[in-house]
Parts: structure tokens; sequence; C-alpha cells
């Protein structure tokens, strides 16, 4: 058989946060350069224009309209902090999201999720044939960590015939009772090679469909599968394969009477047993096995320790409990090592093992814990990373500016009409950028909370905070006209 590798997730937060961080911070970096050297070579330099022969001519129109004229000119240079700001915000409203969706994923896993326990042998191989003491049946239903447990009970059992107006219609070469010895040692020998009747109180968890999806069942009117459960009734009941109704021409509702080989400590007997046939279903295996009741075999509420009496010599031959998520998981596994039960191929006090099928659902656990554990440690480093890309981008976007600015106030603009058309400007397209990013993030994702605008509010604070900066550290720059005779 080819073997399929897996690949490891235990992977270093460490290296995870410094190969991203390293990958963020040149791409950050080469924008940087790129902008600095290609875009903007000088400057560093004052800006010389030659002289204006006459008056300075202040420009018409608010720093609104000016900076509306400089979106609808700007080509390129207008898209950048549409494209910046839509991305980053994209992403940082995406960031809690997927932080908030593993969260809830894991608290789903451990609350919902649907495992089993079963006893089984000391290679964890069986489930059924065993013999499980009923006295720890009822010590786990008592420990108050199982919502249900499921057994069976199993005897072997020939079929007699059907019974109509009290009377049995034999079928041929039906079995007969004996009074010898050796021919009731032959009538047992004969009986262990027969399918068996399962006493139980819960179907799909016995041996034939414990590794079935479902199983196809029919009931008589008043009936259902709990009738298995119950803990008397007024005539004894019981469940047949539809094979088995359509081979001894029998419906619902029909009586039969079956011989059943009954073995205890002391040694076996057997006896007649009529019961009536009250559901069907398909069977799982190649046996005609019958199911019948758990208060056949013995008092429900006795096994399961709401009643006083003793279970001595009483043994189950197969015990399966659900486990209703992560958290029962835990507590059942300290329980059953602190009674001392004993696991697959390890002996411990209790000779009785017991397998738990939490394989896979610790493998998915462990996966999200440390997937969740990798985002409280990157995020906050994307988080500060992002904000400090608003600052970086709306700097190097104002000081590209430069030279418009100057013009600007060599042609009369006041420095209030400058500052205000560069902050109006990086505004407009950083609000457009900011909503077309939170647009595109609500079209696949229908729910928002004020807590995930938190970062996006700070990265428009950021962008801000930079053009104001820049903007207020162009003004101050010395502008000078040209003497006569330069260029």
């Amino acid at each position: 058989m080819e073997q399929i590798q897996v690949f490891s997730q235990q992977i270093s937060a460490a290296v995870f946060m410094a190969v991203g961080a390293a990958v963020f911070l040149l791409s950050l970096l080469s924008c940087v350069l790129f902008t600095t050297v290609v875009m903007h070579k000088k400057t560093g330099r004052s800006v010389r224009i030659g002289r204006w022969e006459g008056r300075s001519h202040i420009l018409v129109g608010g720093a609104a309209k000016m900076a509306g004229l400089s979106v609808l000119r700007g080509q390129w240079r207008t898209w950048i902090p549409v494209l910046v700001s839509g991305v980053c915000v994209f992403l940082l409203l995406q960031l809690p999201f997927t932080a908030k969706g593993y969260e809830e994923r894991l608290e789903d896993l451990n609350q919902n999720t649907q495992l089993r326990g079963y006893f089984t042998d000391i290679n964890g191989q069986g489930i059924d044939g065993l013999t499980v003491d009923a006295t720890f049946i009822r010590d786990l239903a008592q420990s108050g960590h199982f919502s249900e447990l499921y057994v069976a009970k199993e005897y072997h059992y020939s079929y007699i015939g059907k019974k109509v107006n009290g009377e049995v219609e034999e079928v041929e070469g039906a079995l007969q009772m004996t009074n010898s010895s050796f021919g009731q040692e032959t009538l047992e020998g004969t009986l262990k090679n027969l399918p068996s009747i399962v006493c139980t109180n819960h179907l799909e968890s016995c041996p034939e469909f414990f590794y079935t999806s479902g199983t196809e069942t029919e009931f008589l009117d008043g009936y259902d599968e709990t009738f298995l459960a119950e803990e008397s009734a007024q005539q004894l009941s019981c469940m047949v394969s539809t094979d088995f109704l359509e081979s001894q021409g029998l419906v619902l509702g029909d009586e039969i009477r079956i011989m059943v080989l009954v073995e205890f400590s002391g040694g076996s007997k057997t006896q007649f047993v009529d019961l009536v046939i009250v559901g069907s279903f398909e069977k799982a295996g190649q046996d005609e096995n019958i199911y019948a009741p758990l208060s056949v075999c013995c008092s429900p509420a006795l096994l399961f320790g709401k009643e006083e009496g003793s279970l001595d010599y009483l043994t189950m031959n197969s015990v399966s409990f659900p486990i209703g998520g992560g958290r029962q998981l835990m507590e059942i596994k300290q329980y059953l090592r602190a009674q001392g039960y004993s696991q697959v191929n390890q002996v411990r006090t209790i000779r009785s093992f017991i397998l738990l099928e939490d394989q896979n659902f610790l493998a998915t656990r462990e996966s999200m814990e440390q997937k969740i554990s990798l985002m409280d440690q990157v995020f906050p480093v994307l988080y500060g990373l992002t904000l400090a890309l608003a600052v970086i981008c709306s700097y190097i976007l104002v000081k590209m500016r430069r030279t418009e600015i100057t013009v600007m106030r060599l042609q009369g603009t006041p420095r209030r009409i400058c500052f205000l058309t560069v902050l109006l400007e990086q505004l407009a397209l950083l609000l457009a950028g900011a909503a077309a990013g939170t647009a595109v993030w609500s079209l696949g994702n229908s729910v928002m909370t004020a807590e995930w605008l938190l970062f996006p509010t700070a990265f428009v604070l950021c962008w801000i905070a930079g053009t104001v900066v820049s903007a207020l550290v162009m003004m101050r720059g010395n502008i000078r006209a040209a003497e006569p005779g330069e260029k």
C-alpha cells in the first residue's frame, strides 16, 4: 500500500512570524524605494522657478475645487491611495473575522462533536463476544459522566415456527427438546453455531450495526426503537430482518416461537420463548439475528443503578457509550484513568479494556488550537505593519505633490488653502478606497461587529496623520524665486 505523507503542523510560531514580517517589510521597502528614487529624485533640493514679471495672482477656487481638480488630473497617482486603502481595509476586516471564525469552530467542535467509546479486547479489535461485568456498567452509569450506556447480551437461538391461535406451526427440521444428557449436549452444540437473539437497549449500537451510518427500520403502529429500552412490557416483542420475514412468510404482528440457549456461570439450559414481531430492519451482516428489549435478560433500572439489587454473575457481550464533545471527553478520560480501567495494550487495575474514538477529534482540535495561537501572535504584527504602511504611503504621496504646491504658493495661494487641498484630496481618495474595501468584504460576509471596525478606523486616522505631518513639513520648506539668469 502506498504510504501517504502528511504535512506536519508543528510549525514554530517564531519562524512563521519572522517569515511573514520579512516578506511584508521587503515589499514595503521596495515600494518606498521605487517611489522615492524613481518618482521623486530631487526631493531634498529646494524648488526654483522663473521669476514672475508683475504681480502674483491667487488661483481661483477653494480648497475643495482644487482637490477635485487634482484628483481628476492625477492619473495613476489618484489610484494609489484608493488601491492601498481598499486592500488594507479589506485585510483589517478579514483578519478578526478569520480569528473569530476559528474560535467559533473550535467551540462548536468541543461542544457538538459526537464521539463514542466502547469496551473492547486487549488489541482493540473486538466489540462483541466480550464478558463485561454488569457491576462495571452500573458503576459507569452512577458516576454521572455518561449520558447513555448502550449494552447488548447475546443468546443463540433456533427458529421453531409461527404461533397461530395458541398453536405452533413448526417448520421442517425444527429442533426438539431432549431429556438425555447426550442429546442435550448435542442440542447445545448445535445451537452454539446458530444466530443470536440480542437483548439490547439501542439497536444501532449493536455489533451488527456498529460501523454502519444508519439502519432502515419499520414498526407496527404505536412502536418505535425506544421499545428496546423499556423497563417491562405486557408481552415479549422483537425485531427481525426483512429477509427473515420473507423467508418464513411472516408479517409484522405475528407471534413466533424460538428455542434459546441460556448460558450462565453454573452451566447452561435451553428453553422456548414466544415473541411478537413489532419491527423489522435491513440486516447489515450475514446472520439472521433477532433483537429484543434489554428487559428480556435483565432489568434496565437494576443494571443502570436506578434500583437496588444484586448483579452477581451477570455479564454483557458489548457495551458502548456516546461522548458529547471535547469537555465530556476529558471528564470521561480522567474518570476512567482514576478508576483503573485498562486501555488498548495497557493493562491496569481493572482488566476491562475501553477504547475512545478520539484520535481524529484530538488531531483536529490540536490543529485548530495551533492556528489560533499563531494568529494571536502574528495578527498584532500585521496590524502594526498595516498602520505603519498607512503613515508611510500618505507621507510619500503628499511629498510627491511638492512641485504643485510650490506653484500654488508662488501664485499667491494661502498656506491654509494649500494644506486643505492636500488634506481633502487624500481624505476623499482614502475614504473611497476604504468604502470599496468594505463593500468587497461585505459581499462574502454578512456579519460585522463594531469591534472589527477598530483597526480600519485606526488605519484611516493613521493615513490622515501621515498626510497632515507631510503637508506641514512641506509648507515649512523654503520656496524662493530663481535669480535672473538661472534656469
